[in-house]
């Protein structure tokens, strides 16, 4: 690992990040009620068509963040263009308390355009911070992707409290969450990339790293939902008198908790200490490797431990997901061209929005032999590992060397 010699951080970066914070506090938490409120008296909707119209929020989300990026690359750049996602999201949060089904529709269609407005502008207006300094851009992200993780936790907890007791206040406190992530955003600016001259390194091989990259994490992401089938059966299996009669569910976001102190190090670590992107990772899918080998030992069915069993898997795949998660965004940053890096973040982001819809298709299979995925996950993080240490080893001279900027 080299060191970093000027290992200062963008301070605009954190203004992006506020902005986050916001923005998936307001969605998570108006995502918690969305199928509770649809199939709720309220709308009688039919709980098979309300998770059908749920999933498609997701894909909506998807497709439309490659309008946003047009816009945001060759329109209206990429503040003004969040800038109108943001109040989009939230005007679709409060059309949301119209209680009719075109009031849902009209809400949920808002909701995706402004999110798609939104999304790939704020990961690319943050990138673009670090296009004179690239090697500090796995901390810079892996501090953007804490911001999401908090987010996504409180917008559940405070939200959904609220929201359980009336649904019209929890979309209103959505809606207003969501305008406060309009607020720091009016304090950034655009990076003017005419001021900055790109000397690329080359193409092919930027753009072959950039796709290996893409198709490894979506892997990963499809080989963590196979996987998640066996953790379904383990979190069954645990009686809230073995911890602390909490409920389970709370269960499910212990990961966050695990996030925070590894996040930080991490940040901390990359902010002096350089390395390259495959390498971070291969160490991500060999946490992963490890946490299927601890699966796979232990007894299929019930567990002795179900809460020992299942904490542990989260602790190895939360260590892995700090090396991974911010690994494909700085990668875009580095690898793509600065002019154009908001329509390639919506095109690597794509595939995970697929992996989401091909899920139910083919869960059948694994909810009736949940070990089956964990065995796939296994064999698969095996070759890709293995995979990508042998290409490290053969290309390590480019691993470095993605953009050179100057300003």
């Amino acid at each position: 690992m080299a060191q970093i010699i000027n290992p200062s951080h963008s301070s605009k970066g954190l203004l992006f990040v506020l902005s986050r914070v916001f923005d998936r506090a307001g969605f998570y938490g108006l995502r918690s009620l969305i199928v509770i409120y649809m199939i709720s008296g309220t709308m009688n909707i039919p709980q098979d068509k309300a998770y059908y119209i749920y999933s498609l929020i997701g894909i909506g989300l998807g497709f439309s963040q490659v309008i946003g990026a047009l816009f945001g690359d060759l329109l209206l750049g990429n503040k003004k263009t969040a800038l109108i996602g943001c109040i989009m999201q939230a005007i679709g949060a409060f059309t949301l308390c119209i209680p009719s089904i075109e009031g849902l529709y009209t809400g949920l269609a808002l909701i995706i355009l402004g999110g798609g407005l939104y999304t790939p502008n704020i990961y690319a207006g943050f990138g673009k911070q670090y296009l004179d300094r690239t090697k500090l851009l796995d901390a810079g992200y892996t501090f953007f992707y804490m911001g999401v993780n908090i987010g996504a936790l409180l917008g559940p907890v405070f939200i959904g409290y609220f929201g359980s007791i009336d649904y019209m206040v929890g979309f209103i406190l959505s809606g207003v969450v969501m305008l406060f992530s309009c607020i720091p955003l009016i304090f950034t600016k655009d990076v003017e990339i005419e001021k900055i001259k790109v000397v690329e390194g080359p193409i092919k091989k930027k753009y072959s790293v950039l796709a290996i990259i893409v198709t490894v994490i979506t892997i990963y992401w499809l080989l963590y939902e196979l996987v998640s089938f066996r953790i379904f059966e383990i979190l069954q299996q645990i009686n809230p008198a073995d911890i602390l009669n909490l409920p389970v569910s709370f269960l499910q976001s212990i990961n966050l908790l695990f996030l925070f102190p590894f996040g930080v190090v991490a940040i901390v670590y990359w902010t002096y200490r350089y390395s390259s992107s495959l390498k971070k990772l291969t160490i991500g899918l060999l946490f992963s490797t490890l946490a299927c080998i601890f699966l796979l030992l232990v007894p299929s069915g019930a567990t002795s431990s179900p809460v020992f069993t299942y904490l542990f898997y989260i602790l190895l795949m939360t260590i892995s997901e700090v090396f991974i998660s911010p690994v494909l965004s700085s990668a875009v940053v580095k690898y793509g061209h600065p002019k154009y890096l908001t329509i390639l973040f919506s095109l690597v982001f794509l595939p995970f929005k697929l992996v989401t819809w091909l899920m139910p298709l083919i869960g059948e299979s694994f909810m009736e032999n949940s070990l089956l995925g964990v065995e796939i996950s296994f064999v698969v993080s095996i070759l890709f590992t293995v995979g990508l240490f042998l290409f490290i080893r053969k290309s390590d001279a480019l691993l470095s060397n993605g953009n050179t900027v100057k300003v």
